[in-house]
């Protein structure tokens, strides 16, 4: 690739002809930075330069065109790739050329390969460079050139030097010296183990070599640095150092290659000086205050304030243009320099004050990044510093982002970030008319401001102008102050917050029902009974705009089906009874109902249990309910028995199908079959039985002998029908399944009977455009000798219809004689929207099957008690209350 050549020779130039790279603005354009605020203030009020300079540049760069850079402090790059060359047997070899930065550094930390810091071994070196270890086998070597160099290295003309194995000869030749430039020359060979492709690389290193003013005898310091004199300048990481540095420029052979080029007369050495010491000075945390690490850049769009803007926010600082130049400001308290009153400034002359900023410009939580060597230079977060105490002033959240891209240590990004918020606390600011012998103030200065009306507040001179000839006098100056103090950089003064602004009240509208609460009550209907009540209360409401109070209420248990009741807005208390049953949970809820409409919402709900009704009164109902429960008993035994006749018929009219006869024995198997279909009806029925008798048996009863007939019945009826009468159907299922064993005397008297059926049945009609849909299940056993009969039921029948359900279980058992019957059972009732258990016997016993005593036992209609535990016991009439906790019994008239 001959064709390179050129374009190496004209990156490693000694710069002859490089465009100098001045904006044209002017010495003041240039000069005027950042006047009366700080960079990190600046960005807090969201005017944060782009970032385009920063201390890293984590991507190598390629191509000819690209802007010249220059390196201050401490940072890292990928480098830019100038030149890749192989060589040797099967090109084993690979080098290549990273340019690191277009002026001279100082030394080479540091070079991370693939993500991971690798140690250099300087002391290692031969024809290939020095070694960088963490590799098993000598596969990556370096060589550096600082950009001090006036030529190449011997080793360049070597067996691996870049001259002498230039691939082809003549690619990299000796007057390709890249003389001024800061370059690396990486030797890398290949190893299918170790380096089978060309790694990643991050270069860490302390880049130029600064002028620093305080060392300078000659510009008022001590020391032997000379600004014509590179050879004398000193490796910084003071920001302030850096700043100045940028001020003068960076030149190669004459030409500005990068910076501003101001004269030293427009840079007064005395507030340099001072605040680069602050910048050395110590914290508790650090050895030095603030340090820098940043790239000057030479790219279209840079301006000379994006270049500045990084190493000045690394140090909270700003420049100033004053007459005799540029001065610089660092974030440290500053002395008071004036004391001004009301009588310093010309009466009559306007005068603008503000307390508070406005919600736009608040700030009480700073987060941002910085850039951390531990992870690899990457953008990481500090530790973002919150004030509680302008978190609830400010009554919310008001967060910004402050990132500094030249800043490598995590406490410092912290303690900057702090500050900056602990300025913005400082929130008054003033624009006030002095008299002329004030004109001495400067921006940057601090001064105290006494005001009769405002308090006395420290302030910033952030503006300066001279006013013109007018009826309040010639040359007076108006001063820009923003309030400061020095709980900036102290962290142990508290900083007076302000008082949130609050906007006149609007009338108060109401959107829900204020003081609601509710409690159980009574109402007596027009018959004298007490019913179960809640009474509902609320606060007086005057808001013009309610025309009424709603109520909803409904079960704890089935929120779903809610009443609702309406109250005068007049009133302050209501009852609601509809629909309450007594003992049973109720949440309540209120709100308003408004004229025009508007949003309105619900109360804090109330949960209350309501009162008994008066007990007479609710045992006659509950005895009403009672009978409608039993009843449903002997309805179960009658449609058991029906069915056991009805399956009896069956069997005497179906077909025999096959019969076997002996002399006293026969067997049976009988079968019926029938399917109808017409335009108003479809049935299918199938009966299925069998039959075994047994005659002339010859057995003893009551010590005669006698003759008696043993008959085993089984038979099975399905059927299924839909019925059309004028457009109404009926549709049913049935399957009955029914068996049965006697024994039959000489007389024809039944001396015993058992039976056993299991019936379901189901029904679905529609009637003038109401659906009704039923399902019953039987399952029945039945034992008779001598007139006694044992029976044994459960039963279900559920109905569903018009939007209601019923549900009716039974679980029975009875015995019959000629004259009477005992029986018992559990029927379980779900019917208008009430849920029923009812248990029918003589004794109702409950017990856990080990006591010797029965504890709780019903007999008679009367409850017995062996013991009970119990905590209060109210008469009907509440007038008798026994405390089982108090051990008290009280009587009331």
């Amino acid at each position: 690739m001959p064709q390179i050549a050129p374009l190496i020779g004209a990156v490693f130039s000694a710069f002859a002809g490089v465009a100098s790279f001045v904006s044209g603005l002017g010495i003041v354009g240039q000069a005027l930075l950042g006047i009366g605020l700080n960079f990190a203030v600046s960005a807090l009020r969201g005017d944060q330069k782009k970032e385009a300079v920063s201390g890293t540049q984590l991507q190598v760069q390629y191509g000819a065109d690209r802007p010249r850079e220059v390196a201050v402090g401490l940072v890292a790059v990928a480098g830019h790739d100038v030149y890749t060359n192989t060589y040797g047997p099967s090109n084993k070899y690979m080098q290549k050329v990273f340019v690191l930065s277009d002026f001279p550094i100082t030394n080479i930390t540091r070079i991370a390969v693939n993500g991971e810091w690798r140690t250099i071994n300087w002391s290692n070196v031969e024809g290939r460079g020095a070694q960088v270890l963490g590799f098993e086998n000598d596969v990556l070597r370096i060589r550096a050139y600082d950009g001090r160099h006036t030529e190449l290295q011997a080793a360049e003309f070597g067996e691996h030097g870049l001259v002498g194995s230039s691939n082809p000869a003549g690619r990299w030749t000796a007057e390709h010296v890249g003389k001024g430039t800061a370059f690396v020359v990486i030797n890398a060979r290949f190893d299918d183990e170790e380096m089978s492709s060309l790694p990643q690389f991050l270069f860490e290193f302390q880049a130029a070599p600064l002028y620093d003013v305080r060392k300078d005898t000659t510009a008022g310091g001590s020391g032997s640095h000379r600004w014509d004199n590179v050879a004398t300048w000193e490796y910084s990481e003071n920001p302030i150092i850096q700043a100045y540095n940028y001020e003068r420029g960076f030149f190669a052979n004459g030409q500005l290659l990068v910076g501003k080029g101001v004269p030293a007369a427009d840079l007064p050495a005395a507030p340099w000086m001072s605040a680069a010491n602050v910048c050395d000075e110590s914290t508790p945390t650090r050895a030095l205050r603030y340090r820098a690490g940043a790239l000057f850049s030479t790219s279209d769009g840079v301006t000379h304030s994006d270049n500045l803007a990084p190493v000045l926010e690394a140090c909270s600082g700003g420049l100033f243009y004053l007459v005799d130049g540029d001065h610089p400001i660092v974030g440290a308290n500053q002395p008071v320099v004036a004391t001004l009153t009301d009588d310093d400034i010309i009466v009559g002359s306007p005068r603008q004050f503000r307390a508070k900023r406005s919600r736009s410009d608040l700030v009480n939580t700073v987060f941002g990044t910085y850039n951390s060597p531990d992870d690899l230079w990457a953008a990481t977060s500090y530790d973002p510093p919150s004030s509680t105490e302008a978190l609830a002033a400010d009554r919310e959240r008001h967060a910004k982002a402050l990132n500094f891209s030249a800043v490598f240590i995590a406490s410092q990004a912290s303690d900057l970030a702090e500050a900056a918020l602990r300025r913005s606390r400082y929130q008054a600011s003033e624009t006030i008319i002095v008299r002329p012998r004030w004109i001495v103030l400067e921006p940057g200065d601090w001064i105290s401001l006494a005001s009769e009306r405002y308090g006395t507040r420290t302030y910033q001179v952030v503006g300066r102008s001279l006013g013109p000839l007018n009826g309040n006098g010639a040359r007076n100056v108006t001063l820009t102050l923003d309030e400061v103090g020095n709980g900036i950089y102290d962290s142990s003064i508290v900083i007076p917050e302000r008082p949130p602004r609050i906007s006149p009240g609007f009338p108060v509208r109401l959107s829900t029902l204020q003081g609601f609460t509710a409690y159980a009550s009574q109402v007596t209907n027009a018959d004298g009974r007490a019913l179960p009540a809640i009474t509902v209360q609320w606060n007086l409401i005057d808001d013009v705009t309610v025309d009424a109070v709603l109520i909803e209420y409904w079960k704890t248990d089935d929120p779903s089906r809610r009443i609702q009741a309406t109250f005068d807005r007049m009133s302050v208390s209501g009852v609601v009874a509809e629909g309450l049953v007594p003992r049973t949970s109720y949440t309540l809820q209120g709100t308003v109902v408004t004229n025009p409409a508007r949003n309105t919402f619900f109360s804090a709900p109330q949960t209350v249990t309501t009162l008994n009704e008066d007990l007479a009164a609710e045992l006659a109902d509950l005895q009403e309910d009672v009978q409608e429960i039993l009843r449903f008993g002997p309805e179960s035994l009658s449609r058991f028995e029906s069915l056991l006749e009805e399956l009896a018929a069956n069997i005497a009219t179906t077909n025999v199908v096959q019969h076997t006869e002996a002399e006293n024995a026969s067997a049976s198997l009988f079968e019926e079959r029938t399917t109808r279909a017409t335009e108003t009806e479809a049935l299918a029925r199938r009966t299925d039985g069998v039959e075994a008798e047994l005659t002339g048996v010859t057995t003893r009863m009551d010590g005669v002998e006698t003759q008696v007939t043993g008959v085993g019945q089984a038979v099975t009826t399905l059927e299924g029908r839909v019925v059309d009468v004028e457009g109404d159907i009926t549709v049913t299922a049935s399957a009955v399944t029914a068996v049965e064993s006697r024994i039959v005397t000489a007389e024809g008297d039944i001396a015993g009977q058992a039976d056993a059926l299991n019936s379901l049945n189901t029904a679905v009609t529609w009637v003038a455009g109401n659906v009704e849909a039923q399902a019953d299940l039987i399952s029945g056993v039945q034992a008779t000798v001598d007139g006694v009969s044992s029976s044994g039921l459960f039963r279900t029948q559920v109905v569903s219809g018009d939007g209601v359900g019923t549900v009716r279980m039974a679980l029975i058992a009875r015995v019959n004689t000629s004259s009477s019957y005992v029986d018992s059972g559990i029927y379980i009732d779900v019917a208008g929207g009430v849920g029923s258990v009812l248990i029918r016997a003589d004794r109702f016993i409950v017990t856990d099957g080990s006591a010797s005593t029965y504890p709780f036992v019903i007999q008679g209609g009367v409850v017995k008690l062996a013991i009970a535990r119990f905590q209060q016991l109210v008469s009907d009439n509440g007038k008798m209350v026994i405390d089982g906790s108090g051990g008290t019994i009280s009587i009331y008239d």
